[in-house]
């Protein structure tokens, strides 16, 4: 997995590329920690997971975990530009009506 961050203080967008999986969701979870962890923590980060061809259920639990962290702080996590497999896997696990997808 390769992550591009692109951070604007309060506002920072996570480019994901590769698979969310049980071997490589780590790296994307160590990096909303870190950003949760930050004072002031950004208002919102955006995930853009249109290069993310497939996810595991580790990596679907990935995301809650991602969000609760992410809420704590204070911060907004929306994911972006999901493929059709990765939006029908959130819809079939209703994780659509937690996360925000845009």
């Amino acid at each position: 997995m390769k992550i591009n961050t692109v951070d604007n203080g309060s506002q920072v967008t996570l480019e994901v590329d590769g698979e969310l999986t049980l071997k490589s969701y780590r790296d994307l979870l160590d990096t909303i920690e870190t950003l949760s962890e930050r004072h002031p923590a950004p208002e919102r980060v955006t995930i853009n997971l249109g290069s993310v061809d497939y996810a595991d259920s580790v990596g679907l639990g990935s995301l809650v975990r991602m969000f609760m962290i992410l809420k704590k702080a204070g911060a907004q996590m929306v994911l972006r530009d999901l493929q059709q497999s990765l939006r029908d896997s959130l819809a079939l696990t209703r994780l659509d009506q937690l996360l925000t997808i845009e």
